[in-house]
């Protein structure tokens, strides 16, 4: 049997209540945190590159659209090597798949 909350976002619908609430938290989590770091650092690179202006304040919204899709899919990807690492770096164990168990 499977304890704990699933590795990945994506929910099944034989997941517990709890363990999809979770999920939701951790998706919604994701496209607020993606969007920030999409727009800070779209602003900010195309900002030193070209300088204060008003066409890189017309251009940055388009920038935003473009990082934020990427940025979204990289951290779906990138979610489950980056707990794996943090939980080794911290000397917690990882949780077995349900496959393992």
């Amino acid at each position: 049997m499977r304890t704990g909350a699933p590795h990945h976002p994506i929910v099944a619908l034989a997941v517990p209540e709890t363990d999809r609430t979770l999920n939701k938290t951790v998706f919604l989590t994701q496209l607020i945190m993606t969007f920030i770091m999409a727009t800070v650092m779209s602003g900010v690179m195309s900002l030193f590159a070209t300088g204060p202006s008003l066409e890189w304040l017309a251009r940055w919204p388009l920038q935003i659209a473009i990082a934020w899709p990427i940025a979204f899919a990289l951290t779906m990807v990138a979610w489950p090597a980056s707990m794996a690492i943090a939980n080794r770096v911290v000397g917690r164990p990882e949780r077995k798949s349900s496959a393992e168990a």
